[in-house]
């Protein structure tokens, strides 16, 4: 039995021998392998690094691009810019434009945490991204469609040199829901009581934006909830076209310091102003303002008697103030008591007037109770009419009154008209004058029929 057990564990011992030397081997030969893995791995980082022009540094923020020790391309949610190794990389010129050029094109909100999901609060992320735009020397900031609407609680400060960029990916047409009028286009929808977005500072414009409002259901009696206005401009040089303003009770205002330097080359282009109580009004614009492509037409879901009602005893489409050189071409006034109403405000050297040296050119007074007015009677307005075409009796069985269609009763008016063509309308077609002075000419007169809601008044 002892022989036995001695031999069994010899056997035993010359097995676990060997066993342990082939670990052994093994062993060395798994070192061996993963050395050369690891240069393999050290190899392809430094190949990263090197050779990166093809492969994204995904970074959080512009910042950080900026910050970047490396070559390549870069994706900030969307960014994607080469840089240079070592040194500021924003310096880097990549097909005749800087790193920081290309960023330019533009700022994302979303980089900075703004939602579009018509529920979150979106107010203090766009005003991030508005604010480092400005610090970048006047960059754009884009605001893409999401399908929902970006809420904002507060107004919406741009400074110098930046421009609000939306994306129009459908068409501005009626929608005839909430869901659907947020669906095509980059949409805000403000909550609170102030201006929307504040164009503050010289060069700040918006563009490819539209601006929808919560209204209660019309029903009789209805009146619409009151907001602030969607765009407010308080420099020189802004730059406001293609916006769509529904469900508001006010549209643009610009609200230039009377006696600043201030409303100097103001564009507004392309716009649908669907505003209940006011669509545009201008305070003093110290040099020139170019309306273009405008559509004043308030509604909301459709054409409700209740709404109809509403606009037609309450809405301005443009309230003018002081301007000395405002110029408006293709404008169309749709469905609303006065489309154009003329006010004195003192301008930047003393004078109290309205409208000078104005040229109104193409435009169309669709159905509205009155085409222009004065708010006193002691206006000063000098302002030439190009092509005019009114025709206002009633809106499709709602009879628009028996006022004057054109009120220029003031001894300090003085308009023209190239053509003035009026189809049809409730009751006199033009007064003038305030007793001692006021003058219109017209070159050339169409009248269709007028006194038609009340019998024996006068044409002029």
């Amino acid at each position: 039995n002892y022989n036995i057990t001695v031999a069994a564990c010899q056997l035993f011992c010359a097995y676990v021998n060997n066993e342990l030397v082939s670990a052994a081997k093994n062993a060395q030969l798994s070192a061996e392998e993963a050395q050369r893995f690891a240069e393999i791995c050290e190899e392809i980082k430094q190949n990263i690094f090197i050779y990166s022009w093809d492969i994204p540094h995904v970074v959080d923020t512009l910042d950080d691009v900026e910050k970047y020790p490396y070559d390549g391309y870069f994706w900030v949610k969307g960014y994607g810019n080469p840089g240079n190794a070592g040194e500021e990389i924003g310096n880097r010129l990549v097909n005749g434009k800087t790193l920081l050029d290309w960023l330019k094109d533009p700022v994302n909100v979303s980089v900075f945490g703004a939602k579009g999901d018509g529920v979150h609060d979106d107010t203090a992320a766009i005003q991030a991204a508005v604010d480092y735009a400005k610090k970048k020397g006047g960059w754009r900031v884009y605001i893409p469609s999401t399908g929902h609407a970006y809420v904002t609680s507060k107004s919406i400060v741009v400074g110098q040199g930046v421009t609000i960029c939306g994306s129009a990916n459908g068409s501005r047409a009626f929608a005839l829901s909430m869901e659907d009028a947020a669906a095509h286009t980059t949409t805000i929808m403000p909550t609170g009581s102030g201006s929307a977005f504040i164009l503050a500072e010289d060069g700040a414009g918006i563009h490819d934006v539209r601006f929808l409002h919560n209204q209660p259901e019309p029903v009789e009696g209805w009146a619409p909830k009151q907001y602030g206005f969607c765009i407010e401009g308080k420099a020189n040089y802004h730059r406001i076209e293609r916006i769509d303003i529904v469900n508001a009770s006010h549209g643009i205002w610009l609200s230039h310091t009377p006696t600043g330097a201030t409303g100097t080359q103001i564009v507004i282009d392309d716009c649908r102003i669907g505003a209940f109580e006011v669509g545009l009004q201008h305070d003093a614009i110290k040099d020139t303002l170019s309306l273009t492509r405008i559509n004043f037409a308030p509604n909301w879901r459709g054409d409700n008697q209740y709404v109809k009602q509403y606009r037609h005893a309450h809405t301005i489409g443009w309230r003018l103030g002081h301007g000395s050189g405002t110029y408006a071409d293709g404008i169309e006034f749709y469905r609303l008591k006065t489309a154009m109403s003329f006010r004195g405000i003192a301008n930047n050297v003393g004078q109290v007037t309205s409208a000078r040296c104005g040229r109104f050119d193409n435009i169309m007074f669709n159905l509205v109770n009155v085409c222009v007015a004065l708010e006193s009677s002691d206006v000063i307005a000098d302002v030439d009419f190009g092509t005019v075409y009114a025709q206002t009796s009633s809106d499709w069985g709602l009879p628009l009154g028996t006022s004057a269609i054109f009120q220029f009763e003031s001894d300090g008016v003085h308009m023209s008209f190239e053509r003035l063509r009026v189809t049809y309308c409730g009751g006199t077609v033009m007064r003038i004058g305030g007793g001692s002075g006021g003058r219109v000419s017209i070159a050339d007169l169409y009248v269709g029929s007028y006194s038609d809601n009340g019998e024996n008044q006068p044409a002029f």
